[in-house]
């Protein structure tokens, strides 16, 4: 993709453009606008001290009057770091005196701050922070109930031990591994044990009666006070530090709770529990540790999620709701196919299209007897009435919420929201998009002959046994390389022994933007929704079949085929679409100015001059960081990478080095005109 780089445009563009959006608090018209924010002084934390791009190559004794014009533009681009976000709007009341932290309230905590001190309507809240977890994961306890549940229990010596050096002797199982590498089935095995023995009455009696259990009531006591009714439902959530980070999202792998129990202590260890789970304990999550939420749980009419774009170059926002509490369209697991909005977006303006779902279930907030509440999941006799429930003012505020956290945290976002029996709609959690549709393009038009053809929900392409699962199949029964077929999506596709094997999955039921849809786009497992399938495999069947998802010259699509045809379809596949940012910080790293030959003849003059117009050409190439920072599906890939603080900074290098060599080149060619004089 070919970028233009007028130096003037991009200056005003810079100084007027970006500082209007911000004072107005709208949207940037494109995604190359809002990644012109990280060089503008839009919503980025500012580092203490301005560093200036000029490039340190060359002297500043050298610079010409015009090299000075150069640096003084260059001033203009100062270097800041990129933080997680960045709020408008001052930290106002007693709940938001710091600014959000990702390390004292995890990710989850932090992101809730962030909308409370935006505006936002967020139910009220306590965070019982990572410091009190770690504290209590460091209590000496009685781990023999955990250790006889293992027939190799006894490897560990001491029947006394706290919780983080149980996790510790876990990760030290297996030989020093990367930490990207997957657990070991006997590690899985024990951090199952583990995870059961936290969450179970062994544990939570030997602390009841501790310190650690005092502070955690207290903090549910201080939520009630603040509460409209003091019996009004909590959930306990996980906020994990590594959880809903830039390029990781780790939906629905952490627990949310009602709480339904006696005590606020036991659902605390339930919650806690589910962060060793093998889906999602490493040795990394681990050491940073986890913050635990209270929060008010709305009883919903209905409840949902928000997604801010469609697809890497659709900024369409995708609403997807049933009714009663969000689980029943987040989780995935429940085989509905929601009702759904999709709103074009145009700054403040916006247009919205019903397009109504038949959820046939739904859960909903019932008293338990015990003056606690629980999730009931409730089958409806015939599918939910397809009404635009939502209104045009409900819409709006989904809308408003979605505009303010992109601004706030640059890239695209994903909101949970819930309508109350009141009409209110609540924004219940939001964390930044990971990865969209999009990113893999084909040259080739869509298939002419196709076993099926469904909604893309996740892009790639891999071949393998078509294999009907009716129910959950471990990992260790399954042949390797495998496409699934589903009614529906369920939390045993997500185990990372199954994911290992599995080239692809058709699913009958099922939301684009839910828990297993996100996991298995951040996979690189292609999915396809089919509404009424036209082909499924038997129960004996042996056919061999090729799922392929993405953009057939840029038209979405999802195929099922017959036979194994994986190689030679990804022939087709564009590989720029996948940005190689490594490769382009090497390229900028190993940037060397060329100076013009001393030689002051017309032939050599001109022929520096070539050579220098090829490399200032180069600097706008498809693989350098200035179009894959700045080309518009370029910028939204940029906004959702975990390390996009680090590739802008390459980025404004690279900025620096082309004002450089632009001014050598105006400066060369200046010379070779005065030897024509």
């Amino acid at each position: 993709m070919n970028t233009k780089l007028n130096l003037h445009q991009l200056s005003k563009r810079n100084r007027d453009k970006s500082f209007t959006d911000s004072a107005k608090g709208t949207t940037p018209a494109s995604a190359a606008s809002e990644a012109f924010a990280f060089f503008s002084q839009k919503k980025c934390k500012t580092t203490e001290a301005y560093t200036t791009l000029s490039p340190t190559s060359p002297p500043e004794s050298s610079l010409t009057t015009s090299q000075e014009s150069c640096k003084a533009f260059s001033k203009q681009l100062q270097m800041r770091s990129c933080s997680e976000f960045s709020s408008t709007v001052g930290y106002h009341d007693l709940h938001s005196l710091n600014r959000p932290n990702r390390k004292l309230l995890g990710g989850k905590g932090m992101f809730l701050t962030l909308m409370q001190n935006e505006g936002l309507a967020v139910p009220p809240f306590r965070c019982i922070e990572t410091g009190t977890v770690q504290i209590l994961e460091t209590i000496p306890l009685n781990l023999r109930p955990m250790l006889d549940t293992l027939h190799d229990g006894r490897e560990f010596a001491d029947r006394t031990a706290s919780l983080a050096a149980m996790k510790q002797f876990i990760v030290e199982m297996e030989p020093a591994r990367d930490l990207s590498d997957k657990l070991s089935e006997k590690q899985q095995r024990w951090l199952n044990a583990l995870a059961a023995f936290i969450a179970g009455p062994s544990c939570y009696q030997q602390i009841r009666t501790l310190s650690i259990a005092d502070t955690i009531r207290t903090v549910h006591q201080d939520l009630c006070t603040h509460l409209p009714q003091p019996d009004s439902p909590i959930i306990v959530r996980s906020s994990g530090v590594a959880e809903d980070s830039f390029g990781n999202a780790q939906a629905g792998k952490y627990k949310s709770v009602v709480h339904g129990q006696a005590d606020i202590v036991a659902t605390c260890l339930e919650v806690l529990a589910s962060a060793c789970r093998p889906a999602v304990f490493s040795q990394q999550s681990s050491q940073e540790g986890m913050s635990i939420i209270l929060q008010q749980c709305i009883e919903c009419q209905f409840g949902g999620v928000a997604m801010g774009y469609r697809a890497l170059d659709d900024r369409t926002l995708v609403i997807e709701y049933g009714p009663g509490q969000p689980k029943t369209v987040v989780s995935g697991q429940y085989g509905i196919k929601p009702h759904c909005y999709e709103i074009k977006r145009n700054g403040e303006e916006w247009e919205a299209t019903f397009i109504p779902g038949n959820p046939d279930c739904g859960f909903f907030l019932r008293p338990n007897g015990q003056g606690r509440y629980t999730e009931q999941l409730i089958r409806f006799d015939s599918p939910a009435q397809a009404s635009e429930a939502i209104g045009r003012a409900g819409l709006n505020t989904v809308v408003h919420g979605n505009r303010k956290l992109e601004n706030a945290l640059l890239a695209p976002v994903d909101i949970e929201f819930a309508i109350d029996h009141n009409g209110k709609v609540w924004i219940l959690q939001a964390r930044p998009i990971t990865c969209l549709p999009g990113s893999s393009q084909f040259s080739m038009a869509f298939p002419n002959q196709y076993l099926d053809r469904g909604t893309p929900v996740s892009d790639g392409c891999g071949s393998g046994l078509a294999l009907a699962a009716d129910s959950p199949i471990s990992g260790n029964r399954l042949p390797e390389n495998v496409v699934l077929f589903c009614d529906h999506g369920s939390d045993w596709l997500l185990a990372p022994e199954v994911l290992a094997k599995t080239k692809g999955v058709v699913l009958k039921k099922g939301a684009r933007n839910d828990h297993i849809s996100i996991s298995l786009r951040q996979a690189g497992v292609p999915c396809i929704l089919v509404d009424r399938p036209q082909w499924w495999p038997g129960v004996d069947s042996e056919r061999h079949v090729t799922l392929i998802c993405g953009q057939f010259q840029k038209q979405p699509g999802g195929f099922l085929l017959s036979g194994d045809r994986e190689q030679e379809l990804l022939r087709f596949r564009d590989d720029s679409a996948s940005p190689d940012y490594q490769t382009a910080l090497a390229i900028q790293q190993a940037w060397q100015p060329v100076p013009p030959e001393q030689e002051s003849s017309v032939a050599v003059r001109f022929s520096w001059l070539c050579e220098q117009n090829s490399r200032l050409l180069n600097f706008l190439g498809s693989e350098r960081l200035i179009n894959l920072c700045l080309s518009k599906s370029g910028a939204v890939q940029l906004s959702m990478h975990p390390e996009r603080s680090e590739i802008l900074r390459g980025c404004a290098r690279e900025i620096s080095n082309f004002l450089y060599e632009t001014e050598a080149f105006l400066s060369g060619y200046e010379k070779f005109l005065m030897l024509g004089a």
